[in-house]
């Protein structure tokens, strides 16, 4: 269900601004009653002159979330909502707002993370504004939780490019850091659903499928690390499960190009953390990681035969060396 304020100045208003938005900002929520309201005032604080629309798309939260982002809605003409008659627990929750969403430039913003900085929007804006080819601009976030105080989200080491082969072996970067040019995310479809609770990592193959992905070692966010997250809390192994099954239906659903990129890209992803437990003296997670691998089906192109039973080897002697 989507929700604009009554009254008809009031509907014709939002119309308008919904139309002529410049940015877009899509804040995903459920069940963030502790961690909304920030959100929400980092999204309202940033400084820029474009023609900005909020759009708030809630799934049925079963604490104060919706109650708080009405209260939101009321008093800010930016906000649009788009609330769940259900619990959906999908992708939909977000395919719905981008669909909905009018700006050149979309930002999407997780229910419990946050902007640090008032220039975020604005910065991003002006890259792309300034550099046409590139279909995308990242940022850097802090995570934060009790144990990791100033951890960045994406290595600062990483390049300041990102081409679409990269982009399909991991996603180096966290939601509240982006900036997407929204014609580049035309390609969505049903299939989007099913891949939650990843989120945003086909829409950055999306978009590196139109242009180059940039990449800024600036701190502009904050990602939360809680025992709530969709995809946060889960196991490792739970986490391998979801990372395999998004390579999987990722590559059935572009062609043959697309599952070229995705069997490559899963093999690569999947070598690369069986030599980290390799290397860290977890032989059991490493053996995981290397069947996945094989599983994946890009060994002999984006893995050589050579470098895995190299490293089936050295699992079999413990790792670590």
């Amino acid at each position: 269900m989507t929700r604009i304020n009554c009254g008809a100045a009031d509907l014709k208003d939002a119309v308008e601004q919904a139309r002529s938005a410049d940015i877009s900002v899509i804040v995903v929520t459920y069940n963030h009653e502790a961690f909304i309201a920030q959100a929400i005032e980092s999204v309202l604080a940033q400084s820029t002159d474009r023609l900005l629309e909020v759009i708030i798309s809630e799934d049925k939260s079963t604490d104060r979330t919706r109650d708080i982002v009405e209260d939101y809605e009321r008093r800010d003409k930016r906000i649009r909502l788009m609330l769940s008659e259900r619990n959906v627990c999908s992708n939909e929750v977000v395919a719905r707002a981008l669909r909905s969403a009018a700006g050149r430039y979309v930002c999407i913003l997780d229910g419990d993370d946050y902007w640090l900085t008032n220039n975020k929007l604005e910065q991003q804006a002006h890259f792309l504004d300034a550099n046409p080819d590139y279909s995308a601009v990242f940022h850097n976030a802090l995570i934060e939780d009790t144990f990791s105080a100033g951890r960045r989200w994406t290595r600062p080491d990483l390049p300041k490019m990102f081409t679409l082969n990269q982009i399909w072996q991991g996603n180096p970067f966290a939601t509240c850091a982006g900036m997407l040019r929204r014609n580049c995310l035309e390609g969505l479809d049903s299939w989007y659903d099913e891949l939650f609770p990843i989120t945003d990592w086909s829409l950055y193959i999306l978009c590196a499928e139109r242009g180059p992905i940039a990449f800024v070692d600036e701190v502009v966010g904050a990602y939360r690390h809680h025992p709530s997250g969709e995809f946060s809390a889960l196991s490792t192994r739970e986490k391998m499960d979801r990372t395999s099954s998004f390579y999987r239906r990722m590559g059935k659903t572009g062609g043959a190009s697309r599952r070229a990129f995705a069997k490559e890209g899963c093999s690569l992803y999947f070598f690369e953390w069986a030599t980290v437990y390799a290397g860290n003296g977890q032989p059991r997670l490493g053996w995981t990681c290397l069947w996945r691998s094989v599983k994946g089906g890009g060994i002999g192109r984006s893995v050589s035969w050579v470098d895995a039973c190299r490293l089936a080897i050295r699992l079999a002697k413990g790792g670590l060396h």
